[in-house]
């Protein structure tokens, strides 16, 4: 199979007379069953033709003059493989003799030319198909050598660029209409038609149309898009595509760009404050009861109970709240102390609320070990998919870095220790604080704060307890 590449120049050719077989005083006959025939074309084989193997046999043939000998395969008058690839000009024959000294020659007709890439601009490609070539002829290797579209474009047959306009994408992916750029609110996408060809003498026109999953979304558009915000939102949660139209005047072809999967848009997370349960500085005071109104059912929505202050361990092992509602799980384990005073300023449960309703929780220590619980409050989660517990036992003054865990639309609920009830080195950094939840008072303040700073705000997202005692900590549940 031959490459045909940009610039290939064309040989010439001429007519080959037949070569009459020497038939002696006898005027010796020579026939063939299957008389070899067919138009061959540059980078084509005898072994290609359909009789190629009744060619090649002896018995094929027959003399009046003689027995036959074993058939020879020729290009240009010398002896070739039926394997060998003939060139534009060559003349392929069969010469036929008998042992009585007689032969004649089986010439097909001269090898033609299969295709010229006479040029190839931009996105498109001018390319000559030899006319008399068969429509469901293989054209071997197109070869684009260079440019946006460079690459070798296989199976294209004869009628793909005699009968239309034609994509070059239905061969090489290469040459498919394509989309760049970032599908967001207010990003704006570059369009690329593809790699094209059209018929000699036409004139290509192209149309580009944006579409969401089946939805036509921009029409007739130009190279570029300003995604608003009206046109982003209807990209969300849809596979997009570039499709073009490729018109001569008489015929039109479709193509379609690699989809881009758009997820979804994120629902907006709220978080809303249920109910704050109050407890004296006292032993085992965890509040072991209380009913939560979940409101109406809703997927995903869940139930956040955490009890500030926390767990003073008597001896090593398993102090996991026990928590007996609705499957709840709670997201904290000794592995979580501080080292000195065994405190864990603040612990979580998530519990599934989807259902809705009232859902009773009831939690009591699970090995009986000694617990100080300053108080317990309760949130309910929508739009959140993620609950990440994050715990900084550090015991020397800095900050708990919320950065890689906070995201945009985000939540934390937590809290930091100080031995000092009117510290205000207790402080959120980077984070929108929401008063309305706060929760001081005492010698562990907690807050609920979300993820969204505002304009004056360094986003270094971390909660700072920079207290000159050891027995700091801090620990946030974060929802994404």
């Amino acid at each position: 199979m031959l490459d045909f590449t940009v610039g290939r120049g064309r040989a010439s050719f001429g007519i080959q007379s037949t070569r009459r077989a020497n038939r002696g005083s006898g005027a010796v006959l020579i026939t063939a069953i299957n008389t070899p025939s067919g138009q061959m074309f540059e980078g084509d084989a005898a072994e290609d033709l359909p009789l190629f193997s009744d060619y090649e046999i002896a018995v094929n043939y027959s003399s009046t003059g003689g027995n036959i000998l074993p058939p020879d395969y020729q290009l240009n008058s010398s002896t070739a493989l039926g394997s060998t690839l003939t060139a534009e000009g060559d003349v392929p024959r069969w010469l036929i003799s008998d042992d009585g000294g007689n032969s004649k020659a089986f010439n097909l007709p001269v090898v033609q030319y299969l295709l010229n890439i006479l040029n190839v601009g931009i996105n498109q490609a001018e390319i000559d198909v030899n006319p008399i070539a068969p429509g469901n002829k293989n054209l071997g290797n197109i070869v684009i050598p260079s440019g946006p579209f460079a690459a070798t474009y296989t199976d294209v047959i004869a009628s793909d660029l005699r009968d239309g306009p034609y994509n070059f994408g239905a061969s090489n992916d290469v040459g498919l209409p394509s989309i760049s750029g970032t599908i967001g609110d207010g990003e704006t996408l570059t369009f690329s038609d593809g790699f094209w060809h059209t018929p000699p003498g036409t004139t290509l026109t192209l149309i580009r149309n944006l579409y969401a999953d089946e939805a036509l979304i921009e029409a007739d558009m130009g190279s570029t898009l300003l995604l608003d915000t009206p046109t982003f939102e209807s990209l969300q949660g849809t596979t997009v595509t570039l499709r073009v139209e490729g018109s001569d005047g008489t015929t039109t072809v479709e193509a379609i760009s690699e989809g881009i999967v758009v997820p979804p848009a994120t629902p907006a997370i709220t978080v809303t404050q249920l109910g704050t349960t109050k407890i004296n500085f006292s032993i085992n005071a965890i509040p072991d009861s209380g009913t939560f109104a979940c409101g109406d059912p809703a997927a995903g929505k869940k139930l956040i109970i955490q009890w500030v202050y926390g767990l003073q361990l008597g001896n090593v092992g398993d102090n996991t709240l026990d928590v007996t509602a609705g499957g709840g799980t709670a997201l904290i384990d000794a592995e979580h102390q501080h080292e000195n005073n065994k405190f864990t300023i603040t612990q979580f449960a998530v519990i599934d609320a989807s259902g809705g309703g009232d859902i009773d929780v009831s939690a009591v220590p699970n090995n009986g070990e000694n617990w100080v619980s300053y108080a317990r409050r309760a949130y309910l989660v929508t739009g959140g998919s993620s609950f990440d517990f994050v715990f900084d036992d550090s015991t020397s003054a800095g900050a708990m870095d919320l950065s890689a865990a906070v995201v945009d639309g985000g939540y934390v609920i937590g809290g930091s220790k100080t031995s000092n009830a009117s510290s205000t080195a207790n402080t959120l950094v980077g984070l929108d604080l929401d008063s309305s939840h706060t929760f001081g008072g005492g010698t562990q303040p907690a807050w609920l704060f979300s993820a969204e700073p505002d304009a004056t705000e360094t986003r270094s997202m971390s909660i700072v307890h920079d207290d000159s005692a050891a027995f700091n900590t801090a620990s946030a549940l974060v929802i994404s």
